[in-house]
C-alpha cells in the first residue's frame, strides 16, 4: 500500500479521500467503482477490505446540488480482494455477521490514520 495525493492505494484498490468511493484499477486504465457514499473508515488484510460508509443527502443549508454525508445513514462493505466479491451495503448487524462468517478480525480505522 502507498499513499497518493488523491487517497490511499494498495493492490489495485484506491480509497479516494476527497470523494466518495473505493475503486479497483489493477492496470492503470479504467477504474471500477466498488462503493458509493462517503467512505469514512477502512481497513484491510491480504484477503479482504472492510469499509464504513455514510450515505449522502442534500445539504439543507444550501440551494446547490451539493450532497453531504448523512451521519444517521451508516452502511458497511466487505470486499474479497482476489475474487472482487463485494458484500454491501450492509447494516451494522449484518456486517458483523459477515465478518464473523469470513473470520475477519480487523478494526476499522479513520481514513486519515491509514498510512
Amino acid at each position: 500500500m502507498h499513499v497518493v495525493l488523491a487517497g490511499i492505494y494498495w493492490d489495485g484498490f484506491q480509497v479516494f479521500r476527497a470523494s466518495v468511493q473505493i475503486t479497483y484499477n489493477p492496470n492503470g486504465d479504467s477504474s471500477h467503482i466498488i462503493t458509493l457514499g462517503k467512505i469514512t473508515e477502512v481497513n484491510y488484510n491480504q484477503e479482504y477490505i472492510e469499509a464504513k460508509q455514510l450515505e449522502l443527502k442534500d445539504d439543507i443549508n444550501t440551494v446547490s446540488t451539493v450532497k453531504v454525508p448523512d451521519e444517521t445513514d451508516v452502511k458497511y462493505w466487505v470486499i474479497d480482494k482476489s475474487s472482487l466479491i463485494t458484500w454491501g451495503p450492509l447494516k451494522h448487524d449484518r456486517y458483523q455477521q459477515k465478518m464473523d462468517e469470513l473470520g475477519i478480525h480487523l478494526n476499522l480505522l479513520p481514513i486519515g490514520e491509514l498510512k
